[in-house]
């Protein structure tokens, strides 16, 4: 009896394939796979292709390597090595200059007080070459839906006495229209459209439109003191230096240490060092940072500065450029308190 039972047993572990199971590495397959269970003679190109039991599996494809993206060119602006016009101002042969308006009509004297707002006076429209400028700038905003009477713009050109004299007459810079071609009536390269007179005492001037339905010599005319115009161009020096400034200094405290992140200044040129101040508490400190790239990141670690940092003090934390003639330029700075107390707790 017991012999029929093992002759049983072998034949039907004849009969069934195995199947091969693989090894077991932390509960996961490797080294192979079930395949599909396979009928009768398995022909010699599949046996071929087919992986062998327990074999390591095939290398992974090498990850193709990334080089790290080039930052994009900064857009054009001032040169970092020198000064500039401020916010709304542009630039013409070294002065700058800017069209403002008023919803309701204002005399010359307004005018002028509204260009002191921007620490400018009325402009000088004192040559062919600065007036052409000046209409550039004057003609999106004096435009035909606008009633003719406005459709001109103030600039700071004036007469006190005597206006039918052009001695009498002086640009709000302090120049005098006297002697200049394109002031002075008794040049016959003048461009008045009208010549002032002595007829309404003090006196001012504006710049004409050059609409289609105007026609003017798009030149200068001369008006009563007392005239209201909703327009005027105003004038500065190109002495800004804004765009020689670092841009959006954050200040972040880490768990041990204070995190410093800018933008370079928005000139064109090179800016690769800046310089750090910490002022606050009962030391200051100092340090160079090289930075060529578009965004900076500074880590100010207590135990490199002295403990300069302490917690429960307010400091403030300075990033000026180093500009390419050697000079500091213009400081961007934030006034923190320092309030956890690993930031140099730690020692004391």
């Amino acid at each position: 009896m017991k012999l029929a039972c093992c002759i049983l047993l072998c034949a039907a572990l004849a009969v069934t394939e195995a199947v091969p199971q693989g090894n077991i590495l932390r509960g996961r397959r490797v080294g192979g796979t079930a395949r599909p269970r396979v009928r009768g003679n398995v022909p010699a190109a599949v046996a071929a292709a087919a992986p062998a039991t327990g074999a390591a599996p095939a290398a992974a494809p090498a990850k193709p390597t990334t080089t790290p993206k080039p930052e994009p060119p900064r857009p054009k602006g001032p040169s970092c090595a020198g000064q500039a016009c401020a916010d709304g101002f542009s630039m013409f042969q070294n002065k700058c200059y800017k069209v403002i308006s008023s919803p309701t009509p204002l005399d010359f004297t307004s005018s002028q007080r509204k260009c002191q707002q921007d620490s400018a006076v009325l402009a000088s429209d004192s040559s062919a070459a600065v007036h052409t400028f000046l209409k550039s700038l004057l003609k999106p905003v004096l435009t035909e839906n606008i009633d003719s009477r406005y459709r001109r713009a103030f600039v700071g050109l004036m007469c006190q006495d005597q206006c039918d004299t052009s001695s009498n007459w002086v640009f709000a810079d302090g120049t005098k229209c006297e002697g200049n071609g394109f002031c002075d009536w008794s040049s016959s390269g003048n461009e008045w459209n009208a010549v002032p007179t002595g007829l309404h005492g003090a006196s001012i001037a504006a710049i004409l439109d050059d609409a289609s339905d105007t026609q003017y010599r798009n030149k200068l005319q001369p008006y009563p003191a007392d005239h209201q115009l909703m327009f005027a161009v105003c004038q500065r020096s190109a002495d800004s230096t804004d765009h020689l400034k670092p841009r959006g200094l954050q200040v972040t405290e880490r768990l041990a240490n204070v995190e410093l992140v800018w933008k370079r200044p928005r000139c064109d040129g090179d800016v690769s060092t800046y310089i750090f101040v910490l002022l606050g508490g009962s030391t200051s400190y100092d340090t160079e940072i090289k930075c060529s790239k578009e965004s900076c990141v500074y880590e100010l670690n207590p135990a490199d500065c002295n403990d300069c940092i302490t917690p429960n003090v307010e400091y403030t934390f300075s990033i000026a450029p180093v500009l390419s003639n050697a000079q500091l330029g213009p400081a961007i700075t934030v006034s923190k308190k320092i309030v956890s107390k690993m930031i140099g707790g730690s020692r004391h």
